[in-house]
């Protein structure tokens, strides 16, 4: 009871003990909780992690102490590097970064000697970096070195761990390359130490290297592959400590993206809803978040169910909010934005899309750049600026580029875009060149197979050509595209599709 510790506890101060029983209690819970110094340390089984949950606040208090004195900053640096997985797994980041923040200013300058306690530090302060959205670089850098003493070890599993923890800071980032060679080790670390949850794992990050650059098939079946997997977290299970997410919740999520792009809007709508279903777990707030971001909060605007996106966008600003993890705020004003445009609120998605921006150039997570900076050009374009509108929708292209670190995925829409700012440009050289934007589109998003955004460059391509007398033409762009779909015929854009069909004949 409360009352009973703090008469013991004035009774060890008047005895002058509490020093020493305050050291002996560090040392007790660091040594009570430390990770055992070998490849097991990366995992904890179910029972293990609860045991370390319920001391949660006497490692709090233990670090307070040994903190406040120079003398005691060792132990609590050790304490720290033992608790880090667990602060992780809880999703506490912001804790996890000053904690981790701290111990290693708290370093002694012979500590290099012990690789294993900086590694844990260095995995801690990277992760809690990026969803705290601390500086992008500095989470890059520390996980590098976290890598490095991971392989200074020989401990394949804390490689395995930090590669994944560095392919989604990199892809953050906006380093796809690297994001991919990150990857494609994890798995096959994964696959020589026979671990199938990081398999699993390697194989949703593959889908979503797949699906960023365009290859939409093949992401497909590398996400159908992880929902087929077995479930994990079964009771007595050890768990991975580097696993902070849910891999076939997330799996859901981006195979609805896949299949909206290809075509399908109401498998990827039911995909998108069972993806919810799917999250479980200590740190559901953060997993609603990624959950939210790669599925509803992008097909609900798009197919133009407005009210459902609105949902998903302030449950991922909301989750964010208690979770303390300002870059998921920013996922959420990005996506708010997004969705003001796409409800012609144009005025307010420049302002909440501008704010996005200035946060992400301010720590450097270059989130889906591409793509929201093509909606910040629509937005400019309905304003009547066009000349902004047409140096941004540039800038997307940009962006998005053909090289390793492209997003080709978002390049159809950039190029319709862009064909749109031309044609609100006087100017038949104008027109001629909006058509030139869309025939590049309608190319690159059927070798994508990309049946979506085929039918957005149609329906932009068939309003030119009708516009200058030439309805035939119009009708033999629009009406293949419109054929081929098998489903989603409520969904905005066809609807739109077949009300232009309609009126050119």
């Amino acid at each position: 009871m409360d009352t009973i510790r703090a008469y013991a506890l004035l009774k060890l101060a008047e005895s002058g003990e509490i020093d020493s029983a305050r050291r002996l209690h560090v040392a007790y819970f660091r040594d009570a909780l430390a990770l055992p110094a070998s490849e097991s340390g990366s995992e904890l089984s179910n029972e293990e992690l609860t045991r370390r949950f319920r001391e949660i606040n006497n490692v709090r208090a233990a670090l307070d102490w040994s903190f406040s004195s120079p003398d005691d900053i060792a132990i609590g640096v050790d304490l720290t590097a033992a608790y880090a997985p667990v602060w992780l797994h809880l999703s506490l980041m912001q804790e996890c970064r000053e904690r981790c923040e701290r111990a290693m200013r708290g370093l002694a300058p012979d500590s290099a000697s012990d690789v294993r306690l900086q590694m844990w530090l260095q995995i801690g302060l990277g992760n809690s970096l990026l969803h705290t959205g601390g500086p992008s670089e500095q989470a890059e850098t520390v996980l590098t070195e976290a890598l490095q003493s991971a392989e200074a070890l020989g401990d394949l599993r804390a490689q395995l761990r930090v590669l994944l923890d560095l392919a989604s800071v990199l892809g953050f980032r906006g380093e796809y390359a690297k994001a991919a060679a990150a990857s494609e080790r994890a798995g096959a670390i994964a696959q020589q130490i026979g671990d199938t949850t990081a398999t699993v794992f390697a194989d949703r990050r593959m889908g979503m290297i797949s699906l960023r650059i365009g290859r939409l098939a093949e992401a497909q079946r590398y996400f159908e592959r992880v929902i087929q997997s077995p479930p994990f977290y079964q009771s007595g299970d050890r768990v991975p400590v580097w696993r902070h997410s849910d891999d076939r919740a997330m799996a859901r999520a981006l195979l609805a993206r896949a299949l909206w792009l290809r075509g399908f809007p109401e498998r990827a709508h039911h995909e998108a809803q069972a993806s919810l279903g799917e999250v479980r777990g200590s740190d559901h707030q953060l997993t609603m978040c990624r959950v939210l971001l790669y599925g509803m909060g992008r097909i609900a605007p798009m197919t133009g169910d407005f009210a459902a996106a609105e949902t998903a966008i302030s449950a991922i600003i909301e989750s964010a909010t208690s979770a303390a993890a300002p870059f998921w705020i920013m996922v959420g004003q990005f996506l708010h934005g997004k969705l003001l445009v796409e409800r012609r609120q144009f005025a307010e998605g420049v302002a909440v899309l501008g704010e996005a921006f200035d946060t992400c150039n301010q720590t450097g997570w270059r989130l889906s750049y591409p793509e929201f900076m093509g909606s910040f050009a629509l937005a400019l374009a309905g304003l009547g600026r066009l000349d902004e509108a047409h140096d941004a929708v540039c800038k997307a292209i940009e962006a998005a580029g053909g090289g390793e670190d492209g997003q080709q995925w978002c390049v159809p829409e950039l190029l319709r875009i862009k064909g749109e700012v031309l044609l609100r440009q006087a100017g038949d050289q104008s027109a001629a060149a909006a058509e030139d934007c869309f025939e590049q589109a309608a190319e690159m998003a059927h070798e994508q197979g990309a049946l979506f955004w085929e039918l957005r460059v149609a329906l932009s391509l068939a309003r030119l050509l009708h516009g200058h007398g030439r309805s035939a033409e119009a009708v033999g762009i629009l009406q293949p595209v419109y054929n081929r779909f098998t489903e989603g015929f409520d969904t905005v854009d066809l609807k739109s599709a077949r009300a232009l069909l309609d009126t050119l004949r």
